[in-house]
């Protein structure tokens, strides 16, 4: 008997890692919006614009983790290790400790993603 793969409990690493990009790409497109609310030039609107788009693809990968879509863990992880990168470069100064906080949510993606339960989540298809 062949079971739909919504009938089965979506486990909570997936859940965890989906919800995580999802709200990953909703912050991405805030700052962005944000620069283009800050109106100096051409530059915040590329920027911005940019920054728009690209939290709108991780909002997309977060939502394609959602729905069990196996080509979405691929993106979960590189996305994730991207921030990883990004946000370990950038932490200076006094604030540093804030960066570094920051970096618990993209490697609690990349480990949610990588954990069985999530692999098989994503093979049930």
């Amino acid at each position: 008997m062949v079971v739909p793969v919504e009938s089965v409990a979506r486990p909570l690493s997936l859940t965890l890692a989906s919800v995580l990009c999802a709200l990953s790409g909703l912050g991405f497109m805030a700052v962005g919006i944000g620069s283009l609310m800050a109106r100096h030039g051409r530059l915040s609107f590329g920027v911005g614009a940019i920054l728009i788009c690209y939290g709108a693809l991780v909002l997309a990968i977060g939502a394609a983790g959602w729905h069990r879509m196996s080509i979405a863990s691929g993106g979960l992880v590189a996305s994730s290790i991207l921030h990883i990168l990004v946000l370990g470069s950038s932490a200076r100064g006094e604030f540093a400790w804030l960066v570094w906080l920051l970096v618990l949510v993209p490697v609690t993606i990349v480990v949610c993603t990588l954990m069985p339960a999530t692999r098989r989540a994503f093979d049930a298809d």
